[in-house]
């Protein structure tokens, strides 16, 4: 389990937390704020991402700072460091330093300062230290990141940290209060029943039954008909999934459809997406999208053609008589960062 500090440490930052709370309806969606990008799900988990300058040299050194807000308590967080790939062949170990007070680029003779080493690992900061660096994010402190034998090195802009802060304390505040009124999310309150947590249910590939209906559908991919085969999935709920791969230059995109039974005509597959409407996975189809049969669930990740570091990443549960989802991640800023890091805006109650 990650250590959590607590946020009482980080002097005025704790009073952040203490969010006004609005009347409308809030969305969990992501905004940003200079070199800040900040979100929540609807369970009212939140995450701070803090990214490096855009025109930084690729070849740097560079890190994200991920702070993650604990939905079940006003004062809980986890303080991570990120680093991310930046084409050093040596793999260089790479110091992150929280210069406390004073200015400059670098920290001078006698200025307090807190420095971490990374050695290509993502490391999380002890509850004290965590909480001194939030402490000096709100104050404009500078985040320098260098390696062995760099000039000046790299930062992370902070001047905009401490209004993303807010945002995000009162987008959290807002969904808390939802939760407690029925709306929303369930109620966090110790000793309030919670509903029942749906799961997903494994299926099996299966051969080919060449149903009519499926056959039909396939013949409007004829590029890809016969290097790709469809796949076929047998779904508890005696339901059928079919996978149909299709080629529209160098993009290819699977269209999934569904049928209860084998002979039956399939429909295209919508699945839902939160508060978003559903997504026609059947007649617009998914592009980067695959079948993990074994735990019966299907991901999808959209965003800019050859990029995995940036998009929006959902996973879909199939529970035996329907589809739900289960997560989404979105990164809007193509940087390197896996999608793990990604700032969760659904997870399922």
């Amino acid at each position: 389990m990650p250590r959590r500090a607590s946020l009482s440490a980080a002097s005025g930052l704790a009073l952040c937390m203490v969010a006004t709370t609005s009347a409308a309806p809030v969305r969990a969606d992501l905004r940003t704020f200079g070199n800040w990008i900040v979100g929540c799900d609807n369970k009212a988990e939140c995450t701070a991402l803090g990214i490096p300058e855009a025109a930084r040299n690729p070849a740097a050194p560079a890190v994200v700072l991920r702070i993650g807000v604990d939905r079940t308590s006003l004062s809980g967080f986890e303080f991570a460091i990120v680093p991310l790939p930046n084409g050093d062949p040596a793999s260089r170990p790479i110091t992150v330093t929280c210069v406390l007070c004073a200015n400059g680029l670098r920290p001078t003779a006698g200025e307090a300062a807190d420095r971490m080493e990374l050695h290509g690992e993502r490391i999380t900061l002890p509850d004290m230290q965590g909480a001194r660096w939030l402490d000096a994010l709100g104050k404009g402190r500078r985040i320098v990141v260098t390696s062995p034998g760099d000039g000046a090195g790299t930062t992370i802009d902070t001047s905009a940290f401490l209004v993303a802060w807010t945002h995000l304390a009162q987008t959290r505040g807002d969904l808390l209060r939802q939760a407690t009124v029925g709306k929303g999310v369930p109620s966090l309150h110790a000793g309030q029943p919670q509903p029942e947590r749906r799961r997903a249910f494994p299926a099996r590939e299966v051969i080919p039954s060449g149903s009519p209906g499926i056959e039909r559908v396939t013949r409007k991919c004829p590029s890809t008909a016969d290097s790709m085969p469809y796949r076929q999935f047998a779904l508890p709920g005696d339901v059928t999934l079919w996978a149909v791969p299709c080629r529209a230059g160098t993009t290819l995109t699977i269209h999934w459809y569904q049928a209860a039974g084998v002979m039956d005509l399939p429909s295209p597959l919508e699945l839902p997406d939160a508060d978003r409407g559903q997504l026609k996975a059947g007649e617009h189809g998914l592009a980067d999208s695959v079948f993990d049969f074994d735990f019966g669930i299907l991901r999808a990740r959209s965003g800019p053609p050859a990029r995995e570091d940036c998009g929006v990443q959902r996973a879909w549960g199939w529970d035996g008589r329907a589809w739900f989802l289960l997560e989404r991640r979105d990164m809007p800023a193509c940087i390197g960062l896996p999608p793990s890091e990604w700032i969760r805006t659904y997870s399922s109650p």
